[in-house]
């Protein structure tokens, strides 16, 4: 959600709460009214006695029932359009809006036909975490259709089970309260046309933290008695935790009992009629298992004056527009604007103001947040601002169509589906929900341009990301439009590796992971278990990208992609240490003020470092005096506060300043003055480009700090920036191309494409530091004019040289990519262009947004020491000279060839590895990292399973308990094994073994439980790894499995008696010698009689 949208939302929440005590009293003028006659009938015949609701601009003005003929008249109906709703009362009819135009000292002649409900029923069984059915449960279903509301609700029977029909809607959402407070209450949305849904409620969670405190006002220091302070996280089963204390005579409170997490702290004080309410208070706190923190708590009463602001809310015809919510962000009041539009927000103090206007349905434009900003100049100002909307054109055109699944050819009941002015971007203009047999309709649609949008039922399965449709043009006729959504399907691919600290190849138990399928439709999660192992099984082709989750750690490059198709894949997720998370337990509290110390209201807060790093605090809006209050913030390191008053409309007030908070209980103040923001504006030439163009400003280290939209006349502007110097960026997202020559770009690899552009006043092909754009305060700086023409793609497939040929690079492995541009007769190195790029599946490496030209490319790893693969020229060439010339035609994919990579070998013997010498925590960590044959014999060669992770790396291999060299440095193969030859001697030590691997940087990647003998014999090594040569002296009379490797439960006692020792007791290894002595003597006779048989 855009910053923008979080902090109306947040400002919305505090209005709600507070709008009745601040509201002043309205005084109706009369307005032109109509009347509307309706005629409503179900099925062709009349529907007596039923409901209907007449709504004014989204609100109720006026109910009354049908009469027996199905007639009824509404009077005193305000001009202009009204909705009308019919058939929600439950009487077999699915419900109906019309929309009506009403004229002054008119009738308006309206007539609705009611086809049937489907009248869907809905059952179910509610259990407990035990299985046991619950009884007296409170089963609630709700639905939205088309803007008309309805519930169903009941309670479990003695025997856990609840009915609910007469059900209209096929998409509803489905709520489950338990009566046990001990317990989650449950809410999902569900298709009603299957019929039921049983559902288990999940226990609530509890813990051993603790949170106490006192609650006082801030301007007295007396405690606040009977507020209620609670505090609530999402839970671990996924539910919402909340526990809440009321405070004592002397403001105390103390919750505890909790689980640990990351937990809102609010406040709410109840007040009485006439007293001035409390201002909201939201903080955030870390809670540790058995942790017993303190937080007091300070909050003051809104500061009011005898300010106002009002005026009159009209349409773009100058009529009236009443029963208007209308608010201001940040403050605490909010009204209804009455039968003339007319509205007044009182008790203001002096302080700039944004203007909200509440909801107000589809037939109006968004307010331009650009004439929403008022300035009360002093507590007793009465400042007046009038306010237009502008209404979308009303047309006799009907745009409909059927939704249905690409994959099954069903219709989809329930599918979202929306109607998009071109002109007004991503602003819906209407929207609605297909029916049962996926039909929808708009109807009265002007003429114009427009783009439909098909999204999925809410909860209804597993569907695919739909893109909106292409530019519909309607004129004289009614469009039809069929749209489509694909569901997914359980597929027979997966993924499963293991989770490995990148530097130590330790496995990480706990570690949350999620397969997110790039084209939607489907997300699949699991936690890694305590040797590191994941899997993720029965998911639909497609592509996807592995997260995973880990406090203190994070995925080498963010994350992995990988090509799920019909097989399982195996992806090792290697960890780093995350960056410290910024955050502690400081506080500040800030005052926002504009340039003649005046307190601004409503301005959003928020901090940084200096680096440009989020602080995770409140951030919130300043109050009615200028004030925020800021937890959770690190001590005594040096931040950046931000504050912006407006809404990115070019009348902004900006600003920033450093702040460090000192330790102890007390805030630490800050005095942030705002000023006029400033002004970014120039032309861009694209002839021939087609999409969505963006320019971006930059600040010195690359943060975006403000974008505009390319206007079709190709001019921009971008607001609402702080004073100061900016470097200036021309992207584009999304677009579609085709040409003649090379490779058109398709919609997945443009996602994110970067436009090549230059500045025609530095010519030059990106603005450098140099070339920084300075702004200053409330001016707009023009001229920084581009041209922009299609940027290319070089699309180049990196591998690994193996010791049996080569391997793909693993998904997800960075790589450094220079890029060199032929200028005239040199080649020199793009610096806009240098990049770390994370291989996808295959082992393909993409480089964006290059003009048409030449280019080289110098690969290099992002992995250091004995373990980097040597840098090499695309093409696999040694130096630049030798590397092929690639060229790029914009628009198009170049496909150079594939470059192939090798690890050097290492020029230090293998050092040692002993097992005994490890802490035996890490001992068992590495149990599993590598696969080898349970039993083996010595002089055997066997094939050890790596990883394909490691193919084309050198690793050695050792035998303990006391180490002994079974591989110098060899080569993983493509397939991720190794050839080992088993040591002689190793059965002199005892039979219980451990076969370790090292990497080249000398550290241990895993090891593996084998059982040696000393039967002699050796064999050729099979093809797959992990086991051993079917039919080779020793091996038995059947061979291991290739491939297998021990039991989890002999592995693991094993490990107990190899962890301390590494061989067993006495008396088995004199047993086993004698063993061995016998069987060797009588192989020694038998081999003898073979012979003497022979020469006979």
């Amino acid at each position: 959600m855009p910053r923008t949208s979080r902090l109306l939302s947040v400002a919305v929440a505090g209005v709600a709460a507070l709008s009745l005590a601040l509201a002043p009293a309205v005084v109706a003028v009369a307005a032109p009214t109509g009347f509307v006659a309706l005629t409503l009938t179900g099925s062709g015949a009349p529907v007596p006695g039923s409901m209907v609701t007449l709504r004014v601009n989204g609100s109720i003005d006026q109910t009354q029932f049908t009469d027996p003929d199905g007639l009824l008249t509404f009077t005193g109906v305000p001009a202009g359009q009204i909705d009308l709703d019919a058939g929600a009362d439950r009487q077999g009819w699915t419900p109906q809006r019309s929309t009506v135009d009403v004229v002054a000292d008119a009738t308006s002649q309206v007539s609705i036909d009611l086809v049937p409900s489907p009248d869907f029923v809905v059952t179910g069984l509610v259990t407990g975490p035990d299985g046991a059915p619950l009884v007296g449960a409170s089963v609630t279903l709700t639905a939205p259709w088309d803007g008309i509301y309805d519930s169903w609700g009941t309670q479990t029977d003695e025997s856990g089970r609840y009915r609910l029909d007469g059900i209209w809607t096929p998409v509803a959402q489905l709520m489950v309260t338990p009566v046990d407070a001990a317990l989650v209450p449950f809410s999902q949305t569900i298709d009603t046309t299957v019929g039921g849904r049983d559902v288990q409620l999940a226990a609530a969670a509890t813990g051993t933290a603790r949170l106490s405190g006192r609650l006082v006002d801030r301007a007295t220091g007396e405690p606040i008695e009977g507020a209620s302070v609670s505090v609530g996280a999402m839970s671990a089963n996924g539910g919402w935790f909340s526990r809440s204390a009321t405070t004592t005579a002397d403001g105390r409170y103390d919750l505890t009992a909790l689980p640990a997490g990351e937990y809102s702290i609010n406040v709410w004080v109840p007040v009485l009629p006439g007293e001035t309410p409390w201002t909201p208070y939201s903080s955030r706190i870390t809670l540790a298992d058995g942790q017993d923190r303190a937080r007091d708590i300070s909050i003051k009463r809104v500061r009011t004056g005898t300010a106002s602001i009002s005026g009159h809310l009209r349409d773009d015809a100058g009529n009236p527009l009443p029963n208007v919510w209308m608010s201001l962000a940040g403050a605490f009041s909010s009204v209804t604007t009455d039968a003339e539009g007319a509205y007044t927000i009182p008790n203001l103090v002096a302080g700039r103001y944004t203007v909200v206007v509440g909801s107000i349905g589809e037939r109006f434009k968004p307010l331009d947040w650009a004439t929403s900003a008022v300035t009360v100049p002093t507590d007793s100002s009465a400042v007046e601002r009038d306010f237009t909307l502008t209404r979308w054109p009303v047309g006799q055109r009907t745009v409909s169509g059927v939704v249905t699944d690409d994959r099954t050819g069903a219709a989809v009941a329930g599918a979202q589906v929306g109607l998009y002015p071109v002109e007004s971007g991503t602003a819906p203009y209407r929207n609605t929900t297909a029916d049962p047999n996926g039909r929808w309709s708009f109807t009265d649609v002007a003429a114009g341009d427009y783009r439909v949008s098909v999204n999925a039922p809410n909860g209804g399965g597993n569907w695919a990301w739909s893109a909106p449709s292409d530019v519909v043009t309607v004129g004289a006729t009614d469009v039809t439009l069929p749209l489509h959504l694909t569901s997914v399907v359980a597929g027979v691919g997966g993924v499963q590796g293991r989770v490995v600290d990148a530097d130590t190849h330790l496995p990480i138990a706990g570690v949350e992971l999620a397969a997110t399928r790039s084209q939607g439709g489907w997300n699949a999660q699991t936690t890694s278990d305590a040797q590191g192992r994941y899997a993720l099984a029965q998911l639909p082709a497609g592509e996807y990208y592995l997260s995973a989750q880990s406090d203190g750690r994070q995925v080498r490059g963010g994350g992995v992609q990988v090509s799920i198709a019909d097989r399982v894949e195996r992806v090792s997720i290697p960890m780093i240490a995350a960056p410290s998370q910024v955050g502690g337990d400081g506080l500040a509290e800030v005052s926002v003020v504009d340039a003649a110390g005046d307190p601004i209201t409503g301005a959003s807060v928020w901090v940084t470092t200096p680096r440009g790093d989020w602080v995770a605090t409140n951030g919130s809006s300043s109050d009615s005096d200028g004030l925020v209050e800021l937890a959770n913030l690190p001590v005594g390191e040096e931040l950046i506060v931000h504050s912006r008053s407006g809404w990115m409309g070019g009348n902004d007030l900006v600003g920033s300043a450093r702040l460090t908070v000192a330790p102890g209980d007390a805030a630490t103040a800050l005095t942030l003055t705002l000023a006029a923001s400033s002004t970014i504006a120039g032309a861009v030439d694209a002839a021939g480009v087609e999409g969505d163009l963006i320019v971006a400003a930059l600040s010195g280290d690359g943060s975006i700090l403000g974008t505009s939209a390319v206007e079709d006349d190709g001019t921009y502007r971008i607001v609402g920036l702080e004073p100061g110097s900016y470097r200036v960026m021309l992207t584009g997202d999304s677009l579609r191309f085709s040409g003649e020559a090379g490779e058109a770009i398709s919609d997945e690899l443009v996602a994110g494409q970067r436009f090549w552009s230059s500045s025609s006043v530095t010519g030059v092909a990106a603005i450098s530091d140099a070339d920084a754009v300075p702004v200053t305060a409330d001016e707009v700086s023009l001229g920084h004019d581009f041209r922009a023409v299609l940027g290319g793609t070089i699309a180049t497939t990196v591998r690994v040289s193996t010791g049996d040929g080569v391997a793909d690079l693993p998904a997800g492995k960075f790589l450094r990519v220079a890029v060199f541009e032929r200028l005239g007769a040199t080649w020199s190195e793009r610096t806009d262009s240098e990049t770390w790029v994370a291989a996808t599946s295959g082992g393909q490496l993409l480089v964006r947004a290059l003009p048409d030209g030449d280019y080289k490319l110098r690969i290099e790893d992002s992995v250091q020491g004995n373990r980097a693969l040597a840098t090499v020229w695309n093409g696999g060439a040694a130096s630049r000279s030798a590397a092929a010339v690639i060229h790029v035609t914009g628009g198009h994919v170049t496909r150079p060839d594939t470059t192939v990579m090798e690890v050097a070998r290492p020029g230090d013997d293998p050092e040692a590895i002993d097992l005994d010498d490890y802490d035996g925590e890490v001992v068992a960590g590495l149990e599993g990292g590598v696969d080898a044959p349970a039993s083996v014999s010595e002089g055997q060669k066997v094939s050890v399973d790596v990883g394909t992770e490691f193919a084309g790396e050198w690793v050695a291999v050792w035998a303990n308990s006391t180490p002994t060299l079974a591989a110098d440095w060899v080569q993983v193969q493509a397939d991720g094994t190794v050839a080992v030859r088993v040591p002689a001697g190793l059965t002199s030590q005892g039979s219980q073994h451990r076969l370790v691997v090292q990497d080249a940087d000398q550290t241990a990647i895993g090891w593996a439980p084998v059982t040696v003998s000393a039967t002699p014999g050796g064999g050729s090594l099979p093809g797959s790894g992990g086991g051993t040569i079917p039919g080779s002296v020793g091996d038995g009379s059947s061979a291991a499995p290739v491939g297998g490797g021990i039991g989890a439960t002999a592995a693991s006692a094993r490990a107990s008696r190899l962890a301390a020792t590494g061989v067993e007791g006495s008396g088995d290894l004199a047993l086993a010698a004698l063993a061995t002595a016998v069987l060797g003597a009588a192989l020694l006779i038998m081999g003898r009689r073979r012979r003497r048989s022979a020469r006979v």
